[in-house]
């Protein structure tokens, strides 16, 4: 429902000119006025004051009606805003629906991982040594970036009761070349068998990075670093991936 128009017009105002009317008065008198209503002159005068009495008491009840309205409106405000201001926050803490997740399993069998292997994207069960091999690369469908490694293996890669670093390796070639261009790694310890080993990757030093671009190719490889446990390891392999889903089109 819109407001309603005003029905009654001010009470005095300081027009001049050819604005004056009945109704204005000066600076002076208005002065004049806050004087006499500060000093109580409505109240000390008792014939003013029995005469005008059920007036001035209607005016204090719409005074007070105003303070009441003034507190009501100040306090929904501050409700209001702060609702807000948690809506906009629980909304920014939303993910960015562009961006999916992408986790691509790539099992390794029989891996003899004391040098670098890397894992195959394409029919995960067959890792090799050779970054050309088909089904060891991944070619990137979208601009992403690289997030995670997850392992598990059914056989202990513990060495005399003690874990081993295991290296995963994020490469790259950009389209149209033939280098390959390591960008980013994880480090973990070794654990015993079917024990899951977490890492997320982070940009190597001085250019690396963790993003990929449309159309190049992805590589990421496992090692352990000082050459232990030795001997052929089953590795059950996840690694997950970040695609901006409007280039994908």
């Amino acid at each position: 429902m819109a407001l309603a128009d005003r029905k009654i017009p001010d009470v005095f105002n300081k027009n001049t000119g050819g604005s004056k009317d009945a109704r204005s008065i000066t600076d002076a008198r208005e002065l004049e006025i806050k004087a006499e209503y500060e000093a109580g002159v409505h109240i000390v005068d008792e014939g003013m004051f029995n005469t005008i009495s059920p007036a001035l008491y209607a005016i204090q009840k719409l005074s007070e009606d105003i303070d009441e309205l003034r507190r009501f409106v100040a306090s929904e405000i501050t409700s209001i805003t702060t609702s807000q201001a948690n809506a906009i926050t629980a909304n920014t803490a939303k993910r960015d629906a562009r961006l999916i997740y992408v986790p691509l399993v790539c099992n390794m069998l029989n891996a003899d991982c004391t040098t670098a292997q890397f894992v195959p994207f394409s029919d995960g069960i067959t890792e090799g040594t050779s970054s050309t091999n088909p089904r060891n690369v991944f070619v990137a469908p979208a601009n992403g970036t690289i997030k995670s490694i997850h392992i598990v293996s059914q056989n202990s890669l513990l060495e005399k009761g003690s874990g081993q670093p295991l290296v995963a390796t994020f490469a790259k070639r950009v389209n149209g070349s033939s280098s390959l261009t390591p960008c980013a790694l994880v480090t973990m310890t070794t654990v015993a068998a079917n024990t899951v080993m977490n890492g997320t990757f982070a940009a190597t030093p001085k250019g690396g990075t963790l993003a990929f671009s449309k159309g190049e190719q992805i590589l990421v490889s496992l090692q352990l670093a000082g050459g232990r446990p030795t001997g052929s390891k089953n590795y059950y392999v996840t690694v997950v991936f970040q695609l901006d889903q409007s280039n994908l089109d």
